[in-house]
């Protein structure tokens, strides 16, 4: 506690380095208060040593003492004017480091007077509310003073942790299309489009040239991002000629989901599969619909998670072929399948989200492909009677 008619300076250490709380008693012979004062530990922001002290305020004056912009009140001094019976007033303000440039709240504003003449004072405001300015008026009858106090909140400064979080965001981006490249296989046999194969990347080993050669290349329908060197993604340079040999045949993209026989109302792709575009049925083992552009026919692949379509430079000229019965059709001799329509063969038309304007059962598309025979075919060693 100070004492009575004697000067004081009273201020924050380095473990408890601001002032958190103000109590004083009026002694009526002396005329004077004594004080006491609480400080305390500052967790999320650090506090300045260098000091920016106020200046003095006069005897028998109302004076409003405030400290700076993010500083807050870390000592007070205070000198008694035997004259006027009253005290002369100086505060010490330390800077905050680590608070948000731009988003701490402004100050709270005076509070009422916290003491009446001759009464007790107690202020002590919650912690999170930094104590920034003192305010006093004086009465000559009462010899004595009231106080008021003004506080602030501040929030810290967290760019630091948030650009930490965001380095860590990026790392398991990079760990999952890392697990996604290598959990994934484009097939050596898999075609490519024409434009891709010319982007293939040749390296070679340490031996003679060409010796060693191996192309990699990326395959869009089976992973997210670059699979750089992963085993699945490398081809010899054999598999590679053989590649070239039928780059003819290479996937392509299935018609857009708002054309025919879809013909969604809606630019969004999950609106597409309400009208049956990719739409899985039997618990995702078939597909309710699939549509492939023109020249383009409906393939399938050990390491394709579905149907896909491929270019085989296909005729114009869909021959459509319609049944009542569910995914029973099959296309003539010379053809392929181009897509097909209501798997299920339940008759359906337009509604909101598109489709048929007429009831329309299930629907098989056939196209032409130039050199499509059962020459090649395979077929089991037995005869059989004619």
């Amino acid at each position: 506690a100070t004492n009575f008619t004697r000067p004081w300076d009273v201020f924050g250490n380095s473990h408890y380095p601001v002032i958190s709380g103000f109590f004083s008693e009026h002694n009526d012979d002396k005329e004077d208060r004594n004080w006491m004062f609480a400080f305390s530990k500052v967790e999320d922001f650090k506090v300045s040593d260098l000091l920016h002290t106020s200046k003095q305020t006069s005897g028998d004056e109302t004076f409003s003492l405030t400290c700076p912009e993010n500083h807050v009140i870390k000592g007070v001094r205070s000198e008694w004017d035997g004259d006027r019976e009253d005290r002369r007033w100086e505060i010490y303000c330390a800077k905050v480091s680590g608070v948000h440039p731009y988003i701490s709240p402004a100050r709270s504003g005076w509070t009422a007077y916290q003491n009446s003449y001759d009464g007790k004072l107690s202020y002590n405001p919650s912690k999170e509310e930094f104590i920034v300015g003192i305010s006093s008026r004086h009465d000559n009858r009462a010899e004595d003073r009231q106080f008021r106090f003004m506080t602030q909140k501040f929030c810290k400064d967290k760019s630091s942790e948030v650009a930490a979080l965001q380095k860590e965001v990026l790392e398991l981006d990079r760990k999952i299309m890392q697990v996604g490249s290598q959990v994934t296989s484009c097939a050596t046999d898999f075609s490519l489009p024409v434009d891709l194969i010319r982007k293939l990347e040749m390296s070679y080993g340490d031996g003679p040239s060409g010796v060693n050669a191996t192309i990699s290349s990326r395959c869009h329908l089976m992973h997210a991002g670059d699979p750089g060197r992963t085993e699945g993604f490398v081809l010899s340079a054999s598999q590679a000629a053989n590649l070239v040999r039928t780059e003819i045949y290479h996937a392509t993209e299935a018609e857009d989901y708002r054309a025919k026989p879809f013909l969604s109302t809606s630019d969004a792709v999950q609106d597409g599969m309400r009208v049956g575009y990719f739409a899985m049925v039997d618990n995702g083992a078939a597909i309710w619909g699939i549509q492939c552009q023109v020249g383009s026919v409906v393939a399938v692949h050990s390491n394709a998670g579905s149907p896909y379509c491929l270019h085989v430079n296909a005729k114009e000229g869909d021959v459509v072929i319609t049944t009542h019965l569910p995914a029973s059709a099959s296309c003539e001799l010379g053809s392929a399948v181009g897509g097909w329509y209501n798997l299920g063969a339940i008759p359906v038309k337009y509604g909101y989200f598109g489709g048929p304007s007429a009831f329309t059962g299930f629907e098989l598309v056939c196209r032409v492909v130039p050199g499509l025979s059962r020459l090649c075919e395979e077929r089991e060693n037995f005869c059989e009677a004619g």
